[in-house]
């Protein structure tokens, strides 16, 4: 005598809400590095053990705790006059995240103010801003911002604008090529009937949609170096 069997099919397990908040192919330990190094440029003045900036001639070249010689009061050492290394790198985070940071939005700034309207008006306003960011990418970078720095003088906010000097063609060359397709898109032609002026529809229908495509470059160029880490 033959046994049927009856199969019955569960319903799919639904994900849990900590898969469903998984990104794919995220970068999560470069992301927790550069968060760690963020929390530490944030609350530099807590977690600093020594001012940075003053330093104990009679405690010059310390060694690390771990050599012969060191002390947990200095963890990393010292530098020739006396100052603690662990509070100046802690400190340098701070400098170096503030730079980072206000230097990519300048350039971006920048780049893409004239980009959109190199791409949108085109002509001669076209020719003369490419032609100068010709030039611009033509200098060897490193070179020019150190040749610039020494013009200006060192600072903190000079490194920020020499930096935003020297990196703003970059975006103006990828803002202006999206430009140039965005502006025949039926959108624009539909606001240059309705009457919109150009620096209207350079500011309220191209900036909007610039804003996502610079986003995704920017992901594709630090994505393979993100990975590298």
């Amino acid at each position: 005598m033959a046994i049927q069997t009856e199969v019955i099919a569960l319903p799919p397990r639904s994900p849990s809400r900590l898969a469903a908040l998984r990104l794919k192919d995220f970068p999560l330990i470069p992301a927790l590095i550069l968060g760690f190094i963020a929390l530490v440029a944030i609350f530099a003045n807590v977690l600093a053990p020594h001012n940075p900036e003053i330093g104990s001639l009679t405690a010059r070249f310390k060694p690390p705790f771990w050599q012969t010689g060191g002390s947990a009061k200095y963890l990393l050492g010292t530098d020739q006059l006396g100052r603690d290394v662990l509070s100046r790198l802690i400190f340098g985070a701070r400098v170096s995240m503030v730079v980072g940071f206000t230097a990519v939005i300048f350039a971006g700034a920048v780049g893409t103010t004239l980009g959109i309207i190199s791409g949108y008006l085109g002509g001669w306003v076209d020719q003369v801003i490419m032609r100068l960011t010709d030039a611009w990418l033509a200098l060897p970078a490193l070179m020019f911002a150190i040749f610039l720095a020494a013009i200006v003088g060192p600072s903190m906010w000079n490194i920020v604008i020499i930096l935003g000097l020297v990196y703003w063609t970059r975006y103006a060359r990828v803002i202006r090529g999206e430009v140039l397709s965005l502006k025949e898109r039926e959108f624009v032609r539909l606001a240059i009937v309705a009457g919109c002026s150009k620096w209207t529809i350079m500011y309220r229908h191209i900036l909007p949609n610039i804003i996502n495509v610079l986003g995704d470059w920017l992901r594709v160029k630090l994505d393979p170096q993100l990975r590298q880490l």
